[in-house]
């Protein structure tokens, strides 16, 4: 309640006294304090329950407004993106393969290295289905997934052959991942071979060196893996396969200068 609102309780006092009274000055009896308004709180609201995990960046990019103001007012109403990574599962040292082939190589365009990697999803009744994808490191495009029951070479075999289906490598094609037990089977090794591509792996312990596919699986735990808990492998095709959708097709990519995968690339290939 404003100063100026309560003084008609007070219609025998001057102003001077009333604002004596108070303990105030005079210039605040006289003072209106106008409703403050914040245009980008409904927006930002509508598009965080759709993408709770956004930060103010992607925030602004998808509402064409200014970063500053968006960090502000998701400030003001106390809400974040991101969510903490979880602590890397350090794969033994006899499980070594080939070394990191790709620790200093920046691609130059598509289908020249291909990240992939596993992330488990929960199902009903405490069981888990697991979820393997194949993501081009150029365009940040995931080219390849497939789920199963099972985390073994079938899974990252098959998701590798989904990648084919739907992309095409570039001649000496470098196949990069973590030193998890189906990455480095001799039957996946001999795979890769058999298409002419040439196998990379991260040093033991450190997720960093695949980060690529590491930063995908976040978004994907964060906006749709963690919300909910899926009926069966069928259930959890549907989810990945709609968000694959969203994530190639719209969702704004920091390494792309805020654009999504696809049109990323599109823009690429007309250049």
């Amino acid at each position: 309640m404003t100063i100026q609102s309560r003084a008609p309780e007070f219609k025998e006092l001057t102003v001077k006294r009333l604002s004596r009274l108070l303990g105030v000055s005079r210039s605040q009896v006289y003072r209106v304090v106008k409703e403050q308004e914040f245009p980008l709180e409904e927006p930002i609201l509508k598009l965080r329950e759709k993408h709770p995990s956004y930060g103010y960046r992607r925030v602004a990019a998808a509402l064409g407004a200014s970063p500053k103001a968006c960090r502000t007012e998701m400030n003001r109403l106390g809400v974040k993106g991101g969510k903490p990574r979880r602590s890397p599962l350090r794969i033994p040292f006899h499980l070594a393969g080939a070394s990191n082939l790709v620790r200093s190589i920046v691609p130059s365009g598509p289908g020249q290295i291909w990240a992939s990697d596993v992330t488990e999803v929960r199902l009903y009744g405490g069981k888990r289905a697991f979820f393997a994808a194949v993501l081009d490191v150029f365009s940040r495009e995931v080219v390849g997934s497939w789920v199963s029951l099972r985390n073994d070479t079938l899974l990252v075999k098959n998701a590798l052959k989904e990648a084919f289906v739907h992309a095409e490598p570039a001649p000496g094609w470098i196949h990069h991942s973590d030193r998890g037990s189906g990455y480095v089977s001799h039957d996946f090794l001999a795979f890769v071979k058999s298409l002419h591509g040439i196998s990379s792996f991260s040093d033991p312990g450190k997720p960093t060196q695949n980060a690529f596919i590491e930063s995908f699986f976040k978004s994907f735990k964060t906006e749709e893996g963690d919300l909910d808990i899926y009926t069966d492998l069928l259930d959890v095709e549907r989810a990945v396969n709609d968000y694959l959708h969203l994530y190639n097709n719209e969702r704004p990519h920091s390494a792309l200068g805020m654009k999504a995968p696809i049109p990323f690339l599109k823009e690429y290939q007309n250049q």
